[in-house]
C-alpha cells in the first residue's frame, strides 16, 4: 500500500495482513489504516515500512530515521 503525501511525499506498507482504507480514501493522522501480517518464510508477524519523496518525477527512498520524532 502506498499512501500520497503533500509536497511530493510517500509512504509504503508492506506485509500488510488487511488493509482498512481504500485506494482514494483521505488518511489523517494517527488513523489506522491496516493490520500486521506474516513474512512470507517463517510466517512470523512482520511489516515493511519506506518513506518515498519525488525526485525529478522519480520516487528516492528516504531514511525514516531522519523524519520521524523519536
Amino acid at each position: 500500500m502506498i499512501i500520497i503525501h503533500r509536497d511530493g511525499w510517500r509512504t509504503v506498507y508492506a506485509h500488510l495482513g488487511s488493509a482498512t482504507v481504500a485506494f482514494g480514501d483521505e488518511v489523517r493522522q494517527g488513523q489506522e489504516i491496516g493490520t500486521v501480517g506474516l513474512t512470507a518464510g517463517d510466517g512470523r508477524p512482520s511489516i515493511a515500512f519506506e518513506i518515498r519523496h519525488m525526485r525529478g518525477g522519480q520516487p528516492v527512498a528516504v531514511d525514516p530515521t531522519t523524519l520521524l520524532p523519536r
